[in-house]
């Protein structure tokens, strides 16, 4: 049936929204590099026995010279920074706000791949970035351009920004050289590079700044990071991909913006987060923007579970 793809989709939207959810829940409690760290280990246990046998036979062809480095750059960009970022900013601003920005990202991606690859800007992506970029601009001051000439904004908003940076720089990468890997193999290699340079940062922040963090853990913090695994990691990746498929990147984009849809429905009830106008004012224009550019041109974007 039709509507089939469509609540897949959905359900994909839901699922990657509980990530600044739980991120919020967990701030505070939990270092951000721990968060991004522990997000990977179930994962990575579900997907590592599905595709040892083709990563296996061909891990030298992986971990040649020439793609080591494109592996390492995509695991820094899509399963380090971008991760830590997200959970960083979350201890500053709102759920709202945080998944607000992050749907700048394929107006990001659209800039990039222009000045990177010369990749054709048509007038209505112009029109569409500049909503976009009033938008985020609209939502980082709080409707207050004299807070832009005082330089007063929220730090969160300024890490979130670096978060969907980090994010589209991983996308364009993904799809000018994902095509020289297979698919699902390629998705564990990540998984499981982003898993030990996640714990490389994690043991250096530990004996930086100790695990004092750790005896204050209570069980809802546990099952936190536990949904966080399940969520917005694997569920998330199984509806995605079984819709993904049967759809345009037009028609999935669409489906992105109800993140922050979701995200700010569960924080006004759950996490008691107001919802200001500006928010809601920026919001409907980055939206606005992200449809007039990822419909203008069908851009084929990449997004895959570790939003």
């Amino acid at each position: 049936m039709q509507i089939n793809r469509y609540l897949l989709l959905a359900f994909a939207a839901a699922f990657w929204s509980l990530n600044f959810i739980i991120g919020k829940l967990l701030a505070g409690a939990v270092p951000p590099i721990a968060i991004n760290f522990l997000r990977w280990l179930i994962a990575v246990l579900v997907f590592l026995p599905q595709t040892w046998p083709d990563i296996k036979g061909n891990l030298p062809s992986y971990l040649s010279r020439g793609r080591i480095h494109l592996l390492l750059l995509l695991v820094l960009t899509g399963y380090c920074v971008n991760g830590i970022a997200t959970y960083l900013a979350v201890n500053y601003t709102t759920a709202i706000n945080a998944s607000l920005i992050q749907t700048f990202s394929p107006i990001i991606f659209t800039l990039l791949a222009f000045l990177l690859y010369r990749e054709r800007i048509d007038n209505i992506q112009i029109v569409g970035i500049l909503a976009s970029m009033t938008g985020v601009f609209w939502i980082i001051f709080r409707g207050e351009w004299i807070r832009l000439l005082q330089l007063n904004v929220n730090p969160g908003d300024i890490i979130m920004l670096l978060a969907v940076i980090s994010w589209a720089l991983y996308s364009l990468i993904y799809r000018k050289n994902a095509a020289t890997f297979s698919p699902k193999p390629l998705f564990t290699m990540l998984l499981l590079g982003g898993l030990l340079m996640n714990f490389t940062l994690f043991f250096i922040d530990s004996v930086i700044n100790g695990l004092g963090w750790v005896q204050d853990l209570n069980s809802s913090h546990i099952l936190g990071l536990l949904a966080l695994n399940i969520f917005p990691t694997l569920l998330s990746f199984v509806c995605w991909n079984a819709a993904i498929v049967k759809v345009s990147a037009g028609e999935a984009a669409v489906f992105l913006n109800l993140i922050p849809v979701f995200v700010t429905i569960i924080s006004v009830f759950f996490l008691e987060e107001a919802l200001l106008l500006s928010s809601l004012v920026g919001g409907g224009f980055v939206i606005i923007g992200v449809l007039l550019v990822t419909n203008s041109n069908q851009i084929s974007l990449h997004f895959p579970s570790t939003r």
